[in-house]
């Protein structure tokens, strides 16, 4: 997912950008949980 952002936007979304980072890294631990799990069922 790549978000090709004008400078205007820029400035508004530092503030966010730790947050989304820190629910990616969320997402990312979920899924490989998940993955690891199936695999070793399968």
């Amino acid at each position: 997912m790549q978000i090709h952002l004008s400078p205007t936007i820029r400035p508004q979304l530092n503030k966010t950008n730790l947050f989304t980072i820190k629910c990616n890294i969320r997402r990312l631990r979920k899924f490989l949980k998940s993955a690891i799990y199936i695999a070793c069922l399968a």
